[in-house]
């Protein structure tokens, strides 16, 4: 969209684009690339179009107004790339405890909204595809390898099949795919949970994990529900914070009305028990931490740099 008063950086959007995710984010994106690379292609025919216009009436619509077809705009157009199936896109969120029958249904929905997507907007999508690295050529990004994946159930699992697809670019989600860390276990492109529901690491007694990292999906709402979950079950029931008979914010009401003091002296305890890190460990923690903040401008005084940050451009919350 056009706006005058936009000061900031430009992307100019290029076909034959590769957009790695799988969400309804991941879509915007793929519809935005078709949509500016078409009118682009159409104004060098004379022929200008409006934005609200082309993405209210979908891209063959409005060039069958204009007596064109795709196919002679010249755009090889952009390609989603997503390590699940079709069926698999959290396009339409399943119920909770829903059999197979209703399964099937919220399955097929996806895939008829996803055809639908792609019948308008004319972008492709390569499902069961899972990035491995970046294609470089001097200083250029050309493209992607890809590694095969299957689903069994409900879990990607990485084949021994790599292809490699070039592109003029490359538009990656965030990503619900954790970064390997020294000294955890992966299991597939996961971490290698010892307790999944509340995403407990062996080796790690103190640590719950949440959100994406656990429950693999990009939906900010699923990823909020599952903090909420470990936060309330696990993370309150270690602390001992949760009153007999009540949870969640019942329990934490009841608890601090009655006992404060006592749940201070049960997360104090459960301090001194632990077991401090070697030396090393914990100057690298704090090294890490030193590094995060200088990123976000964050000198010390927190104060202060809520006020400039609530004053200036939106920035990262320091460590």
């Amino acid at each position: 969209m056009e706006e005058p008063d936009y000061a900031g950086p430009r992307f100019e959007a290029r076909d034959d684009a590769l957009v790695v995710g799988g969400g309804l984010a991941s879509i915007d994106v793929a519809k935005v690339l078709m949509l500016e690379t078409t009118r682009a292609a159409l104004a060098e025919r004379g022929v200008e179009v409006p934005m609200p216009e082309l993405e209210v009436r979908g891209i063959p619509k409005l060039l069958q107004r204009h007596g064109l077809r795709f196919e002679e705009l010249g755009l090889a157009g952009c390609t989603l790339f997503y390590r699940r199936r079709a069926e698999d896109m959290p396009l339409v969120e399943a119920p909770e405890g829903a059999d197979e029958a209703r399964l099937a249904k919220v399955q097929a929905a996806r895939r008829r909204l996803l055809e639908k997507a792609q019948e308008k907007y004319r972008f492709g999508l390569e499902p069961l595809s899972s990035p491995e690295a970046l294609l470089i050529e001097g200083d250029r990004v050309v493209g992607l390898r890809l590694r095969r994946t299957r689903v069994e159930a409900g879990r990607v699992v990485a084949t021994d099949e790599v292809y490699e697809r070039r592109g003029s670019c490359v538009v990656s989600s965030i990503g619900s795919i954790p970064e390997p860390i020294p000294g955890i276990e992966m299991k597939g492109e996961l971490f290698d949970f010892s307790d999944w529901e509340y995403g407990r690491l062996d080796g790690y007694p103190n640590v719950f994990s949440v959100g994406n990292v656990v429950t693999g999906k990009g939906n900010i709402v699923a990823s909020r529900k599952h903090a909420t979950h470990v936060s309330e079950d696990a993370v309150e029931a270690y602390l001992g914070l949760s009153a007999a008979g009540h949870s969640g914010e019942e329990g934490l009401l009841l608890h601090s009305s009655t006992s404060s003091e006592h749940a201070a002296l049960r997360i104090a305890g459960e301090i001194l028990r632990a077991e401090a890190p070697p030396p090393e460990i914990a100057q690298a923690i704090l090294e890490r931490v030193r590094k995060r903040q200088e990123a976000v401008g964050y000198g010390g005084d927190l104060r202060a740099w809520l006020a400039s940050s609530m004053s200036g451009p939106p920035s990262s919350t320091p460590s």
